[in-house]
């Protein structure tokens, strides 16, 4: 059998012709190399695990500071600014990873953690205003707490309550 010939201009603008393709083969080797390069580098583009924590949190403070209201209370008036310093101290290492302020897929990629943050905490609102509703009718306070929790275990998972509560401590592994 004969040796197919392959033919391909080089820089030079003149014809070539190789034997068995070996150059042929290199030249795709490299292609290979630079699209593999290229890949890696969207890849690293990817949102880490502690940045997807931290959109989760700020979608859970974004709604605990719009159902949070002003009440006088100095204690839950320092709870308030807690949120709130905690919610931007999120926001700006977001901000410093690209992510805020960015258009396209580097700010989609966060978009679902943000919205489950968001409905987790929705979630959580309704189940216990289901809680309050089912236990108002207790006749002591030991009786209404004991309902209430029974209440929390029976409809709330306490994988969300965990991840919700672990945005109250997130900020101190998060710089700035």
């Amino acid at each position: 059998m004969g040796r197919r010939l392959l033919r391909y201009r080089c820089r030079s603008g003149g014809a070539k012709a190789v034997k068995g393709g070996a150059e042929m083969r290199s030249i795709v080797a490299t292609v290979l190399i630079i699209l593999a390069t290229i890949h890696c580098a969207r890849a690293a583009d990817a949102p880490t695990d502690r940045d997807l924590q931290v959109g989760y949190c700020v979608g859970v403070g974004k709604v605990q500071l719009e159902k949070m209201q002003v009440t006088g209370s100095p204690a839950i008036d320092q709870m308030m600014a807690d949120a709130r310093a905690r919610n931007q101290h999120y926001i700006l290492y977001l901000t410093s990873r690209g992510y805020v302020g960015a258009t396209g897929p580097r700010m989609r990629m966060l978009l679902p953690a943000m919205g489950r943050g968001e409905a987790d905490v929705h979630e959580i609102i309704n189940v216990g205003n289901l809680c309050v509703s089912q236990c108002k009718s207790a006749a002591t306070l030991a009786a209404a707490s004991q309902c209430y929790k029974k209440c929390q275990a029976q409809h709330m998972s306490e994988a969300k309550t965990r991840r919700i509560a672990a945005c109250d401590t997130l900020d101190q592994d998060v710089p700035f």
